[in-house]
């Protein structure tokens, strides 16, 4: 088993290192990743989000992970509840970024946003690497599913539905995420349910204005309908929830959905303008 992508080690020389495959050298991707294999410790403490109340030192590590090595996600997150209304659960899985007091930097990513952010921003052209697209998407896919199989075991979902993007790519994000998560759910994925009638994003939109704006303007259901029942929608995003809102208006229209709402992450800022 190997640690969750986004796990926090401190080298004795008080380097911090955090687990991402895409960042660090391969010689450091082998030890870090793979470890504990051997008595040897060549950290002093150890971190996983959502999974430790703080960092455990090296001989702690060691035990802790023989204990968890088959319950660890792909990717650390620490998960949260939404409570959107019309759904019948609607959570994040992170939090896209974190205060960093005391450093030069105003904000870290969390390991999901992390993932998000590369995936989204750095490897969405061309000139990105396929093989890091696949990786990054088949870890979240992984994470989303350690999520559900947590959350909700004896769901059976009809069909899963990715939300729909603000903007034109070649490489949608949440729709291969979504895709792979369909694969391990044995769940149809519904691309076509959704649409947009505008593609004008709402970012630079004032929060308490974006739901006006979106209003009855920015979804349409089209061909293929996932059986009624429960469904999957997956976002990659979330700031005021006004996207959802308007998907779950458009869904609740077309039949009678049980809706269960999971995005990736949720801006931190956003919090207090629900």
């Amino acid at each position: 088993m190997e640690w969750p992508v986004g796990t926090v080690f401190l080298l004795p020389s008080h380097e911090v290192k955090v687990l991402y495959p895409w960042e660090l050298s391969q010689e450091d991707l082998r030890r870090l990743e793979k470890w504990p294999t051997k008595a040897s410790c060549p950290h002093e403490q150890v971190f996983v989000r959502g999974m430790m109340t703080g960092p455990i030192p090296c001989w702690e590590a060691m035990e802790w992970m023989r204990n968890h090595r088959n319950t660890l996600p792909r990717v650390a997150y620490q998960y949260i509840e939404l409570g959107f209304s019309g759904a019948s659960a609607s959570y994040a899985l992170d939090l896209h970024t974190l205060p960093s007091p005391g450093t030069e930097l105003k904000y870290v990513r969390t390991p999901v946003g992390e993932a998000i952010y590369r995936l989204k921003y750095q490897l969405s052209t061309e000139q990105g690497s396929a093989q890091e697209r696949l990786y990054i998407s088949e870890a979240l896919a992984d994470t989303l599913h350690h999520f559900i199989r947590s959350k909700f075991p004896e769901t059976k979902f009809n069909g899963i539905i990715g939300m729909p993007s603000s903007q034109a790519r070649k490489f949608q994000p949440v729709y291969e995420v979504s895709g792979r998560l369909a694969k391990k759910l044995n769940t149809p994925i519904f691309s076509e349910f959704l649409v947009k009638k505008s593609s004008n994003a709402t970012k630079n939109i004032a929060a308490e204005d974006r739901h006006k704006a979106l209003y009855g303007s920015m979804f349409a259901i089209v061909n293929r309908r996932p059986p009624e029942g429960p469904i999957l929608l997956i976002d990659d995003l979330i700031e005021t929830g006004s996207t959802y809102k308007e998907a779950a208006r458009a869904i609740i229209e077309a039949g009678r959905y049980e809706i269960y709402f999971l995005a990736l992450t949720q801006n931190r800022k956003a919090l207090r303008k629900r």
